[in-house]
């Protein structure tokens, strides 16, 4: 979830994912990984999943492949 952080450290996130991702980057879920501050989460972008861990500091940003997701949903019945 996205609580426990400042709103300029959100800001900080998603303006460098969007940055190293090319396009405006959703973060769909952020939480702390660990005692030295360090985030780790999903982020969404132009219906890509990827996920990623980012330093205290917001300076070292890591991100995994990213994979496709399609919306489904069931026919109405």
């Amino acid at each position: 979830m996205i609580q426990g952080f400042s709103p300029s450290m959100r800001r900080l996130i998603r303006r460098r994912l969007s940055r190293a991702l090319g396009a405006q980057a959703e973060v769909v879920s952020l939480q702390r990984a660990g005692l030295d501050g360090q985030a780790k989460g999903f982020c969404a972008v132009q219906g890509r999943l990827s996920c990623f861990r980012v330093n205290a500091q917001g300076r070292l940003l890591m991100l995994k492949p990213l994979l496709n997701v399609f919306r489904w949903d069931r026919p109405a019945a």
